[in-house]
């Protein structure tokens, strides 16, 4: 499958990492990783203020969510959101859809 490099240049731009391309991309990390050093080294400035940009405000809202409710309580009051994978963690049942952004994808259990 041939990587699409206007999309890979679209999510570079806005700070998003090789693995999370990747991950959107469905393609491999190390595939993503050469695309970008080969074809986008003049936008790495740009890269880097938005990609601090991206984990600045998603800090923000988890410090923000974090303070009225703590992951674990959150977990439970949305149980039915979530499925036991065989190690024990909660996971995020996707066939509910996609997961709002406060609601942690995966929670460890802790007894």
């Amino acid at each position: 499958m041939m990587l699409d490099k206007t999309s890979v240049k679209d999510l570079y731009v806005r700070g998003y990492t090789a693995t999370e391309i990747a991950r959107i991309l469905s393609s491999s990390k190390k595939t993503v990783e050469k695309c970008i050093e080969r074809n986008f080294k003049e936008f790495k400035s740009e890269h880097s203020i938005k990609l601090y940009e991206r984990r600045d405000c998603k800090k923000a809202i988890e410090r923000t969510n974090n303070q009225f409710i703590g992951n674990a309580q959150l977990v439970k009051w949305n149980r039915h959101s979530y499925i036991t994978n065989e190690s024990g963690t909660l996971t995020f049942d996707k066939s509910r859809g996609q997961a709002p952004g406060d609601l942690p994808i995966r929670y460890k259990v802790s007894y």
